[in-house]
């Protein structure tokens, strides 16, 4: 009868929950696995039950870092078969004992989209997927560009992707909002940069997008990037609900801005500017419209107006709905500089 690891006690389990095993019984059963293989007794020896870990006499475990976790001792195991099943019995335990320390990480992060590290990282990794979803899907309609059925589903395809890609930007700006440097600029290009990003959804869907700005340029103290990141949010979330006027000759959404008012009496601020998409699309109910996922029939805009709002704000302005004849209208405001 081949002797195993002796039975773990309650103080010993409980203290690899604490290093992260849900189940320690598993990490026994490997014990015992080695020793019916090896026909010898094994022990497992944890860091803080010897004092002599680093230069024991076993098999040393080693963590993430580095550091020595622990010992595997297997009697009569130093040559053949027993020698290179115990190595590769340390190689299991290590990256057992990897996995438990992510768990134990796992459970002291922040929860849900508003971990710092997890927006960041889960947006990497669906900006990753959706690059080379598109790169297999530019060699498919090239490699069969005179097939009308191929084209006709690479176009669905790509229509997809566009939608998922919209949403992957959108995920990360509302989980992690940028913060960089502020520098007063004109906002009328800022404007038009955003309305030049949305305008291939806005030629697939058939839609005129334009910029009408009326009135002198108005100065803003604004980080461009993350002001352009959301206009260019409301202007696709009004695409894909369908706001706009319809002119006889297709729909046409206006993103209408212009300097309104002035600074408060003996400051340097200079007028500050108000704007909103121009049209009205289905009625909603506006104590819910800046709700994340609110917006559910459409594939763009889940989490656009969040996202513009949560922008604007952050430079000092506002964006409001407000009840519009056959529907809603999205207005804008900014303090100028």
């Amino acid at each position: 009868m081949v002797p195993a690891a002796p039975p773990s006690n309650p103080a010993r389990t409980e203290r690899l929950r604490s290093l992260g095993f849900n189940d320690p019984g598993e990490l026994e059963d490997v014990v015992e696995a080695v020793a019916a293989f090896c026909g010898a007794p094994a022990q497992m020896v944890l860091r803080d039950e010897a004092e002599d870990l680093p230069g024991g006499d076993g098999h040393r475990i080693l963590d993430p870092r580095g550091q020595v976790w622990g010992l595997l001792r297997v009697e009569a195991a130093d040559a053949g078969p027993a020698r290179a099943g115990v190595a590769q019995t340390v190689h299991l335990i290590e990256r057992m004992v990897a996995r438990a320390e992510a768990r134990l990480e796992r459970r002291g992060a922040s929860r849900g989209p508003a971990g710092s590290a997890f927006v960041p990282g889960l947006v990497h990794e669906l900006r990753n997927a959706a690059f080379g979803f598109s790169a297999i899907l530019d060699a498919f309609q090239a490699r069969y560009q005179d097939r009308e059925e191929a084209q006709r589903y690479g176009g669905a395809l790509r229509r997809n992707l566009e939608q998922l890609t919209g949403f992957i930007e959108e995920l990360g700006a509302y989980g992690d909002p940028r913060s960089g440097s502020r520098e007063r600029q004109p906002l009328d290009p800022l404007l038009r940069d955003a309305a030049a990003l949305c305008q291939p959804i806005a030629e697939r869907l058939g839609v005129t997008l334009q910029v009408a700005w009326e009135g002198p340029p108005v100065q803003v103290e604004a980080d461009a990037a993350s002001l352009r990141e959301a206009f260019t949010s409301l202007l696709r979330w009004a695409l894909g609900q369908g706001l706009g006027i319809d002119t006889g000759r297709g729909r046409t959404v206006t993103l209408a801005a212009g300097p309104q008012g002035g600074g408060a009496a003996g400051s340097l601020q200079g007028p500050g500017l108000a704007g909103c998409v121009v049209g009205s699309g289905q009625a909603q109910d506006l104590a819910r419209v800046f709700e994340p996922f609110y917006f559910r029939a459409a594939g763009m805009g889940r989490l656009a107006l969040p996202v513009a709002r949560r922008i604007l704000e952050a430079h000092g302005g506002s964006l409001t709905a407000a009840a519009a004849e056959g529907g809603m209208t999205i207005s804008f405001t900014l303090p100028g500089a």
